[in-house]
């Protein structure tokens, strides 16, 4: 096909079809993005689109929706990134208003928590009941295989029930209000609390060192918000951890934010998906194999936006990765 014909077929479409370098720059686009949204090829992208959406599209490594791209309607995105000549990256968007897949998204979501709320009560008595034939008297007797097995029910049992709470606290994002220091919480006994009831000592997992900091941390944020966000940063880095590595965690203030850092050693992020693994339902490529959803992330980032907070992700092969969480402190004092 020749090259007429092939922008023939594309100024045919009724979206707006363009291709963006990673500057944001306006490289090509069909008839649609200039009758429709005033993107022709040399401007920019940013001159129509919010910021956060230009920011969502030029770090995008794969393909990807992104909802509400233009102040004040119902446009969405849909993203490819492709390569240009040489490394520089270019990225194929298309500009939709077709609301049909977002709303059978949003749906499948509201229809997921449903099913996670009337699944959370049993799991939880799965749970129960394996933690208390390991842990007290009621499982005196029993052999090495059979503790064995019910450790591996009470960890899939414990990964089901999180799984569940994140799409309970999926459903209800968007309604979270912003959190102005409207409640406070003490960092240090919720990351004990939450080490408490998931994590137990085994030769399949990896040592947990919790290193508190000197005094107490009170953070501006609800109680359950945070341990939703330490849950998720915990687990993640428990299922991506090889039992002969160690997890570290540790807070301090730090200009009057409460701090947490979580370090799992013998595990690594590709530097070219660290801008996007907080994205929802996205999935790093060392994740194959291991059970996730991609929402975990996405949630710790929206919940810690709301409460003015920020995390932060880094790795290497030498170091591991380490997620780092800013909180703000409980009435602005250090």
């Amino acid at each position: 096909m020749c090259a007429a014909t092939l922008d023939d077929h594309f100024n045919a479409l009724q979206d707006p079809l363009l291709l963006v370098d990673g500057n944001g720059a306006i490289v090509w686009s069909n008839r649609a993005s200039v009758e429709q949204c005033g993107l022709s090829a040399g401007r920019m992208i940013a001159e129509a689109l919010t910021p956060s959406a230009v920011r969502a599209i030029l770090s995008c490594s794969g393909a990807s929706v992104i909802e509400t791209v233009q102040s004040g309607s119902d446009l969405a995105a849909i993203v490819t990134a492709v390569c240009g000549n040489g490394a520089s990256p270019h990225f194929l968007v298309i500009l939709t208003r077709n609301q049909a897949g977002i709303l059978s998204l949003r749906e499948r979501e509201e229809a997921l928590a449903g099913v996670a709320h009337d699944l959370k009560n049993p799991l939880g008595a799965i749970f129960g009941y394996a933690d208390a034939l390991l842990d007290t008297a009621a499982g005196e007797g029993l052999n090495v295989k059979q503790r064995d097995i019910l450790a591996r029910i009470r960890s899939t049992s414990s990964r089901s029930i999180e799984l569940i709470r994140n799409y309970q606290h999926l459903a209800q994002l968007d309604a979270l209000p912003q959190q102005s220091g409207t409640a406070k919480s003490e960092l240090n006994s919720t990351i004990q609390s939450v080490l408490h009831y998931t994590w137990r000592e085994d030769f399949e997992r990896p040592k947990v060192e919790f290193k508190p900091g000197p005094q107490a941390i009170e953070v501006a944020i609800e109680r359950l918000l945070l341990e939703r966000v330490v849950a998720n940063l915990y687990g993640n880095a428990l299922k991506y951890t090889p039992p002969e590595g160690k997890i570290g965690i540790t807070t301090a203030v730090q200009n009057s934010m409460g701090v947490m850092e979580i370090h799992n050693s013998l595990s690594v992020i590709p530097p070219d998906e660290i801008s996007t693994i907080f994205n929802r339902y996205v999935r790093g490529s060392t994740s194959k194999g291991t059970p996730g959803s991609g929402l975990g992330l996405y949630i710790v980032k929206e919940i810690l936006k709301k409460a003015g907070g920020s995390v932060h992700a880094s790795s290497s092969p030498e170091v591991g990765t380490t997620f780092s969480l800013k909180l703000p402190i409980w009435g602005g004092a250090a």
